[in-house]
């Protein structure tokens, strides 16, 4: 009886994972949508030279595997071993190049997605139909004065001593 009711209480767990996960979904969703619609050529160069670096790395490795096996068993080589030591010389310099391009990129994206917000955020602020009363000074004073009561009440002459608890 025990282990079924150990059972039930573990579900809100999963699904609150659930959830949770779900949640972390649609807001990536979201995310990658937005950078998409900022600009779509520059998402598709970072996501080029994102992946070429990652597939670099992997290549480097396995390019120094290959000289240290031309190395060390020179009989199991079947090029000379001179072509994985050229080929791993070149795949180093570009990855030791590669983050040059993409902190420009990524530089120059951050901006361009900026301003694209920021555009996004004017367009939404001149939908608002009416904005006269927030225009106004006087009213903001007002709905914040209401909005506080405990702040305007009067206070007695022990609550303005610096040593009071507030």
């Amino acid at each position: 009886m025990r282990e079924k009711a150990a059972a039930v209480e573990t579900i809100p767990a999963w699904t609150q994972l659930f959830r949770r996960v779900a949640r972390s979904a649609v807001s990536t969703w979201k995310g990658v949508r937005l950078v998409w619609q900022a600009d779509r050529l520059r998402a598709s160069v970072l996501f080029v030279l994102y992946s070429l670096q990652a597939i670099l790395g992997i290549s480097a490795a396995y390019l120094s595997k290959l000289v240290i096996d031309a190395l060390f068993y020179p009989s199991t080589v079947v090029l000379s071993p001179m072509i994985p030591a050229v080929a791993f010389v070149v795949v180093s310099l570009a990855l030791d190049t590669l983050p040059v391009f993409i902190g420009s990129q990524q530089n120059l994206f951050t901006a361009t997605l900026r301003a694209y917000i920021d555009t996004r955020l004017m367009e939404k602020a001149n939908e608002i139909p009416d904005l006269g009363p927030f225009e106004d000074s006087g009213f903001h004073t007002k709905v914040r004065a209401l909005s506080r009561p405990e702040q305007n009440s009067p206070k007695s002459p022990e609550q303005t001593s610096p040593f009071s608890p507030i």
